[in-house]
């Protein structure tokens, strides 16, 4: 039986393996980990404004992270269910992680 259990970032469909939550990370991914910590700081931002009247500034700044979140997790859904197609990774000698490529504009 698998330890796993859901990723914390809000909207992730991802799953914390156990190995993973060994190494003493939380997240399903890189891309989880980096927008659930700027999603605390800019809430933490907001919430010691101290009295500088940026209401519209913070709430454009919230409102884009909030919009860049969403598009990860719908990422994130999508590469899990190529996965469980079959996609898999191919192995090249010295590298873990696939380079990044960014498809054409549709």
């Amino acid at each position: 039986m698998s330890n796993r259990c859901r990723c914390p970032r809000e909207g992730c469909p991802g799953f914390v393996s156990a190995a993973t939550q060994e190494r003493g990370l939380k997240h399903c991914s890189s891309l989880c980990s980096i927008v659930a910590s700027e999603l605390d700081h800019i809430e933490y931002v907001i919430r010691n404004n101290n009295g500088q009247r940026m209401d519209d500034a913070l709430t454009e700044l919230w409102t884009q992270l909030v919009a860049a979140s969403d598009a990860i997790s719908e990422y994130r859904d999508v590469y899990h269910q190529a996965l469980d197609k079959g996609l898999r990774w191919p192995r090249k000698r010295g590298r873990r992680k696939p380079p990044l490529e960014v498809a054409p504009n549709r």
